[in-house]
């Protein structure tokens, strides 16, 4: 079962004191860290005014660390977000136990180092509840790795030999025009002679008879015309 599985399994009443309850154990952590990582920045020299933001800027930064690793994928990206919380919690309990060491009170030295990294502990448990009923921190299952098969062998494929004469070069058929020959005004004359008197065609038409020029045409029909020469 997955993260964001075991969360909808949860009833109305579960999700209600995670919502209610884990705000209000940070709010709790946050002042238990807050007061003695204040007044050790007084202690070292800082004003009233900036000491304040020595514990900010630390619970800020533990509690931006541990949301960003408990959201980060397996891999790299997560080894590199543990090491963020871990230097942000180290930190935190770094500052409240040297507060704690320098002021030390009726309890044993181990006790008060103890006490000192409980509100480090509870305040990472609680945003990995958080997180882990809102169903940001599922991780999805690794694919299986399918092991590798060699390639099957395959058949050599037969070569024979084959002989066979090639085929002669076919020219490239191009559309040409028919050649003009000079018997074409001939053709023409003998055309004009059967035809009756007086239907004779223009000389646009004879020239698109034969597919020639309407000048040509014109000199066709004047030769026709012309009186023939007698013997």
């Amino acid at each position: 079962m997955t993260k964001q599985q075991y969360s909808a399994t949860l009833s109305r009443p579960a999700r209600a004191a995670v919502i209610l309850g884990v705000p209000t154990s940070l709010v709790a952590v946050a002042a238990l860290s807050y007061e003695p990582q204040r007044a050790l920045g007084e202690a070292v020299g800082w004003g009233a005014g900036v000491a304040w933001l020595l514990p900010v800027a630390v619970i800020v930064c533990e509690l931006v660390s541990t949301v960003v690793y408990f959201s980060a994928p397996r891999g790299r990206a997560r080894r590199s977000a543990a090491t963020g919380v871990l230097m942000a919690i180290g930190l935190s309990y770094g500052l409240s136990s040297t507060w704690h060491v320098l002021h030390p009170g009726n309890a044993p030295l181990p006790v008060t180092l103890a006490v000192s990294a409980v509100p480090n502990l509870v305040a990472a448990l609680m945003l990995h509840i958080a997180l882990t009923i809102s169903g940001a921190a599922e991780v999805e299952p690794a694919e299986p790795q399918l092991e590798a098969q060699p390639p099957a062998a395959l058949p050599a494929p037969e070569l024979t030999a084959v002989c066979e004469e090639p085929a002669p070069l076919q020219e490239p058929l191009t559309p040409t025009r028919p050649r003009k020959t000079v018997s074409a005004k001939a053709e023409a004359l003998a055309f004009l002679r059967k035809l009756p008197e007086g239907e004779l065609p223009s000389a646009v038409e004879l020239a698109a008879k034969f597919d020639r020029t309407d000048r040509w045409g014109r000199d066709v029909l004047a030769e026709f015309r012309a009186p023939q020469p007698t013997a």
